[in-house]
């Protein structure tokens, strides 16, 4: 009992090392599967303070938001509550940051030669990256202070990945902040371009079915 305390504690004390000294927290090179048992166990704190939050907002009468059409059907928000959690800190966050890492990796590695570590020490950076998300989320239930919660989230998750990165990888921060830059930037011309295409893609085949049939 008192090792598997000590584990807990040293999870706890890892994640808060991770959000005041990401420096000296976020160096140390760890197997994947060790890194993922730490996301799991921070999420699973997450995930009750989230849920915690939503519960006690309910009770006292304050309506919280959807925050998908697909859980519109449910009589009690408190199934919404559960079921956008797990949704949140068990699957689309480790998703998410899989696949957040494979283009950091991209651009880092192979686009601009920032770094020469494999994609696992990578990942370990997201990993260590998304403990604010983990156990800030529940700030997004808060109409008042939502938008704070999500500059918050965003502006502490992108400091620490820049600053795990660098430290995982051995490279500078400026190649690490470079790297992260250019994937970001990349991401949303992607976004920017697939948008247009839904836009514009009836347009153009309105236009040539017309002119098919002219």
């Amino acid at each position: 009992m008192k090792n598997s305390n000590s584990k807990k504690t040293s999870s706890i004390k890892k994640a808060c090392d991770i959000l005041f000294h990401p420096g000296k927290a976020s160096e140390e090179k760890i197997k994947l599967s060790t890194a993922f048992k730490f996301y799991f166990k921070i999420a699973i704190i997450g995930f009750l303070i989230y849920t915690l939050t939503g519960t006690v907002m309910l009770h006292f009468n304050y309506k919280i938001p959807h925050f998908s059409l697909l859980f519109s059907f449910f009589p009690n928000y408190f199934f919404d509550i559960l079921i956008s959690g797990i949704i949140l800190f068990f699957i689309l966050i480790p998703i998410g940051l899989i696949i957040d890492a494979a283009i950091y990796h991209l651009f880092g590695k192979f686009l601009l030669k920032a770094w020469n570590g494999n994609y696992s020490l990578t990942l370990n950076a997201a990993v260590f990256a998304s403990v604010p998300a983990l156990l800030l989320s529940w700030l997004l239930l808060i109409h008042y202070i939502k938008i704070i919660g999500i500059l918050l989230i965003t502006i502490w998750e992108f400091v620490i990945l820049i600053i795990a990165l660098s430290g995982q990888q051995k490279t500078s921060r400026v190649n690490a902040f470079i790297s992260v830059f250019a994937s970001i930037l990349f991401v949303i011309l992607i976004a920017f371009l697939l948008m247009v295409l839904v836009v514009m893609a009836p347009l153009i085949s309105h236009n040539y079915t017309s002119h098919y049939f002219i």
